[in-house]
């Protein structure tokens, strides 16, 4: 194992221990999700024809399969409760329809077949966004009928029969029923900003959900998800106007708001795994690239690729299927019945060193010293509390083995940064200073379902000011040793894409001075071994020039 180039890991006893007017980005997803076993995922895309089809394909992108085919728009696919049939949208272009495009819902078997008409066609209406009831028998859709005037939220009986108008308060839109079928979420600007609602399922009783936390969007906040043990909701939001969408979790009454997965293009459409452990969401590259599907874990915000082509591929909706039931959602502040998704292959452990040596040990000194000042994380029975969590760079980060069980508090990024070792608990701690900016994951590798998430950011110095000199990025606290080096990147105002500053340095700054004019620049960094692996990269940190 490589010596650490972060800082070092010692055992001890321990002594102690919004707003922007909302804009209909993209066509209104399609996303509810009931409690069961991870199934297909449906989706719209491009990648045949002109035209948007729908699609499903497994959750590790094999089995892709066509659903519908013809020259029309076929949009928001969402999956029945039991698995067995898909809503969605569909164009019409005809002769009540010539001067702008039509929209209805249809309903189709999970193999595309028997197609059947659920809403009318009209003249320049949309009926868009279908979620069905967490009992089958109804669906929720966007419209802005009557008058094509704003945007609302009516039900209709899958069986066929009259829609009922539910919430039309302002520009409301993207509904997503609470498992039990007891509420809806939704997004609206009826008080003049994107936001998101809450409303019985009969449509009264609505309410602002007001987030609060860690990491609070302000802007284009909407497309929210529901979680299938209804704990938490999923929604894309920004900060600043000039920023991308991300990826956002909230508990449901909108406290622990963080940000979960920032990739530095816009995400949209979250929808939840129905086991609760990920989340697949759409992620805009623009240009030639196109939209992605991404698959975001939970418990750390790591994301794989699950659908990518020349086309755009959005909308995602994840099909349950019967024999399962989900487990808690993991969370930012875990409970002890929380359970997080299980974690990549534990680190090995260190071999025992001299104290002069960079290396873990895991055999306390003859008189320990305390822990040191820093972030604590209990490490108790089957979890880390709390996680995700944030520090700066050259913080510590104590790990206090506080529960009955034994664990470890291993690295989880590859590179082999840490590991405590078997640690027993009643009392002792275990610590790492980490130098460098980054998302890091840690893990116990004697318990698989227990992982956490750390996110250190870089920093700009100072964060604004004019084009006409340099500024200096901060990456880490001390330069980078142990054959460790850092990845600077930026993007310029107006960019799509990051670009490299720097690459494989071990400073501790950068500097830079802009070269694409006035606005907003953001940079992120990551840690680096070469040969190894690398940290996520870092939260974004932002340079206004002007």
């Amino acid at each position: 194992m490589r010596p650490p180039p972060l800082g070092r890991l010692i055992v001890v006893p321990a002594l102690l221990l919004v707003g922007s007017l909302l804009v209909f980005e993209r066509d209104v997803p399609a996303d509810a999700i009931v409690p069961g076993s991870n199934g297909r995922i449906a989706f719209e895309s491009t990648r045949v024809g002109t035209d948007y089809e729908i699609w499903t394909v497994d959750p590790d992108g094999a089995g892709l399969a066509q659903l519908t085919s013809n020259t029309v728009d076929d949009l928001n696919p969402a999956w029945s409760p039991d698995g067995a049939k898909i809503a969605f949208t569909r164009d019409k272009v005809d002769g009540t329809c010539t001067s702008a495009k039509c929209r209805a819902v249809f309903v189709m078997n999970a193999d595309g077949s028997n197609v059947v008409q659920l809403t009318s066609f009209q003249a320049y209406l949309e009926d868009v966004g279908p979620a069905w009831a967490p009992g089958g028998q109804t669906i929720l859709f966007s419209t802005d009928r009557p008058t094509n005037s704003d945007r609302r939220i009516f039900s209709a009986p899958v069986a066929g029969g009259p829609t009922q108008d539910l919430v039309h308060s302002g520009f409301d839109i993207g509904p997503d029923w609470k498992p039990d079928g007891t509420k809806f979420v939704f997004q609206s600007n009826r008080d003049g900003s994107a936001r998101l609602y809450t409303a019985d399922a009969n449509g009264t009783n609505q309410r602002p959900m007001t987030l609060s936390g860690p990491q609070v969007p302000t802007r284009s906040i909407g497309e929210p998800s529901w979680s299938p043990d209804g704990t938490k909701v999923a929604f894309r939001g920004r900060v600043l106007s000039t920023d991308t969408n991300e990826l956002y979790l909230a508990d449901t009454d909108g406290s622990n708001t963080l940000s979960l997965y920032d990739p530095g293009q816009p995400v949209y459409e979250p929808s939840w795994s129905p086991n609760g452990q990920k989340i697949v969401v759409s992620v805009d590259f623009g240009g030639s690239v196109g939209s992605e599907l991404k698959v975001v874990t939970v418990s750390n915000g790591n994301a794989s690729t699950l659908a990518s082509s020349n086309g755009e591929e959005r909308n995602p909706s994840w099909q349950p299927t019967a024999g399962g039931s989900p487990s808690p959602s993991p969370s930012p502040s875990p409970s002890p019945t929380a359970s997080p998704s299980p974690t990549a292959s534990p680190s090995p452990s260190p071999s025992p060193t001299s104290s002069s040596s960079p290396s873990p040990s895991t055999s306390p000194s003859p008189s320990p010293p305390p822990p040191p000042a820093g972030i604590h994380v209990e490490v108790s029975d089957n979890f880390f509390d709390p996680t995700p969590l944030r520090i700066a760079r050259g913080e510590t980060l104590v790990f206090d083995y506080v529960g009955a069980d034994q664990h470890t508090a291993t690295d989880g990024t590859g590179m082999g940064l840490f590991d405590s070792g078997p640690v027993d608990g009643g009392g002792t701690s275990t610590w790492f200073t980490f130098s460098s900016a980054g998302r890091y994951a840690f893990v116990c590798t004697i318990h698989a379902e227990m992982d956490g998430q750390l996110r250190i950011p870089v920093r700009v110095q100072p964060d604004s000011g004019g084009r006409h000199r340099d500024y200096t990025v901060r990456v880490a606290s001390d330069p980078a040793s142990g054959g460790a080096v850092h990845d600077l990147q930026v993007r310029r105002p107006g960019a799509k894409r990051w670009r490299i500053v720097e690459r494989a340095f071990t400073d501790a700054t950068v500097s830079f001075r802009p070269n694409a004019g006035v606005g907003m620049y953001r940079f992120r960094a990551r840690l680096r071994i070469p040969g190894t692996d690398a940290s996520n990269w870092s939260p974004v940190a932002r340079l206004r020039i002007s």
